[in-house]
């Protein structure tokens, strides 16, 4: 997030009562990291959430450490103290979005239709270190390292998604769009792959697999329509497909791109993008939250990278660790669909198709497919050359 993290507390001369002023995305989690933090009760702690500069999975620890540090000072000095982490602090002592590599493999049947796909993920559990509570709930399954490697969409008669639990000491926590920034990656370049080994339409395929799911068809026939799909020809650039959804919101994109390959840069041109979230309240709120999913996922596909060396974090501010700047957004064109089912949310709709998309579009204009995330230029410009 923009905003460096940081609270405010004022804690009691006893130190067992506590004001805390913070930005969170948890404040019954946060109320509770601070009544352990001061072995106290919850009901001494009193919060003042305060707007957030950006949260993303990055505030909703249970013990957060910027709080802890508030408390903790405020406790020794008897008297109000704001913490502010630097931006150095933040990247290099902060909680990372898991590590993880993914094996997939899928079978035909005698008419030439998927009908299996055995999707196994290697990564760390979240929950153990963000919500130990949490996880004694629900152990040994941990929804935040595994979400979106259930099959919601396609119609695939056999799907087995599989947990392979790493032991990774690196900290790791929720994410936007929590695991599925990973797991739709996988899947979703796997589907692609297919398609081409078939010698299908990436579109047409992914149309075919939710011949039982009439609002995702809509949502792809709509995003044809809107990226023009079956008529584009621009010479040096392609287009790629991906679709991801959230809980029960549907999503689908498409990516735009040209790449330079001597350099491997890749240049998203347009993004293109369709949403069923069901009953929309505030439809402009919703617009930004899937056109603010799209820029995030740009800069996480393209540029985001932490490098940990001899146990530490290499990168110290944005001169090390890029993101987006707003010349390189490109033109994105959102279109999200008012329909009868139940409100489900736009929050984190979006995030996850966006590698993947970029990705399906690299294969359809060099032949090279990019299986590693970030899609840095180097990374590309190894393809490229392999």
């Amino acid at each position: 997030q923009m905003e460096p993290l940081n609270c405010t507390a004022s804690v009691s001369d006893d130190g067992k009562s506590a004001e805390i002023w913070v930005g969170t995305q948890t404040q019954s989690l946060t109320i509770l990291g601070a009544a352990e933090a001061l072995e106290t009760s919850t009901e001494n702690i009193m919060l003042h959430p305060m707007t957030m500069g950006g949260g993303f999975g990055r505030r909703s620890i249970l013990r957060q450490q910027y709080v802890d540090d508030a408390l903790f000072v405020s406790r020794e000095l008897k008297r109000p103290i704001k913490v502010i982490w630097t931006r150095e602090d933040d990247m290099q002592a902060g909680w990372f979005r898991a590590p993880a590599a993914q094996y997939l493999r899928g079978s035909f049947d005698a008419d030439g239709k998927l009908n299996a796909v055995h999707h196994r993920v290697a990564t760390p559990n979240n929950l153990p270190q963000m919500n130990k509570l949490r996880w004694e709930a629900v152990k040994p399954k941990d929804v935040i390292s595994m979400l979106g490697s259930e099959n919601t969409t396609y119609d695939i008669p056999h799907h087995l998604a599989e947990h392979m639990a790493t032991d990774r000491p690196c900290r790791v926590i929720a994410y936007r769009g929590v695991a599925t920034s990973y797991t739709k990656f996988g899947m979703e370049s796997f589907i692609d792959e297919l398609a081409h080994s078939r010698n299908i339409d990436p579109f047409e395929f992914r149309l075919q697999l939710c011949h039982k799911k009439p609002r995702m068809q809509q949502v792809l026939e709509t995003l044809a329509e809107l990226s023009d799909w079956s008529n584009f020809n621009i010479e040096g650039r392609a287009l790629g497909i991906a679709i991801s959804g959230y809980a029960r919101s549907l999503s689908a994109g498409v990516a735009d791109i040209s790449v330079d390959l001597k350099t491997g840069r890749i240049t998203v041109h347009n993004y293109y993008a369709v949403g069923d979230i069901g009953l929309i309240v505030s439809p402009r709120n919703v617009k930004a939250q899937v056109v603010g999913n799209i820029i995030f996922g740009l800069s996480t596909a393209l540029r985001e990278k932490i490098t940990v060396r001899n146990g530490a974090v290499q990168e110290s501010n944005f001169h090390q660790y890029p993101i987006f700047r707003m010349n390189e957004i490109p033109n994105i064109e959102v279109q999200v669909t008012a329909t009868e089912n139940p409100p489900s949310g736009a929050g984190e709709l979006g995030t996850a198709m966006i590698a993947p998309s970029i990705a399906n579009a690299l294969y359809t204009l060099t032949g090279k497919r990019v299986r590693h995330m970030p899609l840095t230029s180097d990374v590309v410009a190894q393809a490229l050359k392999a």
